[in-house]
This record gives C-alpha cells, sequence and structure tokens, in this order.
C-alpha cells in the first residue's frame, strides 16, 4: 500500500482520511465505495515492549497491569472486528529514539497510519530531530507538555519551534491540565499551527 506523501498543507485529518481510504480499499476487494461503511479511525494509541534490552521508561514495573509488550497485531486484532480501520501513534516514552522504535514498527504494520512522535520544542537539538524524523511520511507530529519543556510565550526558542512544525504542515499534541489551557491559547498562531489538546485537558470528571 501507497501512503500519501506528507505535503505543507496536508492535515493530520486530511492525511488520516487518504491513508485509511487506501486500507479500505484493499480490505474491501472489490467492493463499490457506497458499500464501504466509513472506517473508524483511534488517532490516539500507544505500543511500547518491556522485554526490549533497553526496557522502557513507561508504564513502571510495578504497574501490573500495563507493565507488558502492547504491540501492533495483538490491538489490530482486537480493533478490526469493531471496524476500526487504522490507528495513530501518540508516542508516551521521552526516548528520542523511541521515536525511530515506531517509524520502525510502522514499516511493517500498514494499520499504523501515522506517529505524533515525542520531541520537545524549544529544547536543543528540536529541529534537527523533527526534520529527521519529518522524511517519514507517516511522521505528523509531536507531542510535547509535561515532560519539562517550556511551555511559555517568552520563550523564543519555543515559539520559533512551534513555528517550524507549522511550516512543515506538523501538529503539535499537548499534554496538560486544565490551568495550562490559557497559556495554550496565548501561543501566537500566525503560522497556522494546528494544536491538539490530549485527553481533554485532563478535566476531572466527577459524574
Amino acid at each position: 500500500m501507497q501512503l500519501p506523501e506528507p505535503a505543507k498543507n496536508l492535515s493530520r485529518r486530511e492525511f488520516l482520511v487518504a491513508a485509511t481510504a487506501l486500507a479500505g480499499g484493499v480490505a474491501a476487494g472489490c467492493a463499490s465505495g457506497r458499500d464501504r461503511p466509513v472506517p473508524v479511525l483511534d488517532t490516539h494509541t500507544h505500543f511500547y515492549d518491556p522485554t526490549r534490552p533497553q526496557g522502557v521508561p513507561w508504564p513502571p514495573v510495578d504497574d501490573a497491569l500495563l507493565y507488558r509488550p502492547v504491540l501492533p497485531p495483538e490491538y489490530r486484532e482486537l480493533a478490526e472486528p469493531l471496524g476500526v480501520g487504522g490507528t495513530v501513534v501518540v508516542e508516551a516514552s521521552p526516548w528520542v529514539e523511541d521515536n525511530q522504535w515506531v517509524l520502525d514498527l510502522a514499516e511493517t504494520e500498514p494499520f499504523l497510519l501515522g506517529l505524533v512522535g515525542h520531541l520537545k520544542p524549544g529544547q536543543p537539538g528540536f529541529r534537527a530531530d523533527v526534520e529527521r524524523f519529518g522524511r517519514h511520511p507517516r511522521f505528523r507530529g509531536v507531542r510535547t507538555g509535561l515532560w519539562g519543556a517550556q511551555v511559555t510565550p517568552e520563550n523564543d526558542a519555543f515559539i520559533r519551534d512551534l513555528a517550524l512544525l507549522a511550516d512543515r504542515g506538523l501538529a503539535l499534541d499537548v499534554l496538560i491540565g486544565p490551568d495550562q489551557l490559557p497559556l495554550v491559547v496565548s501561543w501566537p498562531n500566525g503560522a497556522g499551527l494546528r494544536i491538539m489538546i490530549d485527553h481533554c485537558a485532563n478535566l476531572r470528571v466527577d459524574g
């Protein structure tokens, strides 16, 4: 399956629609377009493997529920019968090379339609990492927030890196708390940066 190449003005939604349409066409064989249901896209999954020689930074070893290999074949087996046509991985590991680890998984698993990498705007090496991973057509943005990134409008390096994402047509996912929502809204957005608020800003839902 040939995925769409990244383009400056190609949004994550447009990319996913094109990629999933291709995947759905392969799965449906000769069925006409009107016969095929609209596929469901899971836009936020995590994969990891604690059995790797280097282990994983998350989840912690004392988490009896999560600390086990969680890989695409298991998820696909569960998701496809429910009509899910693909997923976007949102990288939870702060290790830069784990972005490559997911992209390597995507090379053999077309169910992985995209990666939102874990990189820190405003930190040394950000531009080089974006340029490196951005060469892969499934790299669609970065996530940052509660891992030490300086998410302040006064941070010139941070703002320049946001502009870099916008220029490359990449999105910014932010993992924040409700008190940080006004700060995110205050970021300059003249370049057209698309910002995703992960987990509904972790708002407390009390029933």
